[in-house]
């Protein structure tokens, strides 16, 4: 706005004039709108991949502190006869 007052106290009073500068200046704002919302859609998508595999780790690191292994997580019984035949 102080730019546009100094202009008209200047004595340019032909928009046309302003107007190509106006115009780069929407342009240049519009792209640097659009590359930061991609850099910040490409972001939090790493970040949630990352946060993903730091969970993972995590749980991988308990385990094996644990002695657990991935198979030992349901313990398996053995399978109990339908039908017990007595002699």
């Amino acid at each position: 706005i102080d730019t546009f007052k100094a202009l008209a106290t200047a004595g340019v009073s032909d928009p046309g004039q302003i107007s190509g500068g106006i115009g780069t200046a929407l342009f240049a704002t519009g792209l640097g709108i659009a590359i930061a919302l991609f850099c910040v859609v490409f972001h939090n998508f790493f970040q949630d991949s990352l946060e993903r595999i730091n969970d993972q780790l995590k749980i991988l690191l308990i385990r094996a502190a644990t002695g657990a292994r991935a198979q030992d997580e349901v313990p398996h019984r053995a399978p109990t006869p339908l039908h017990s035949r007595t002699a």
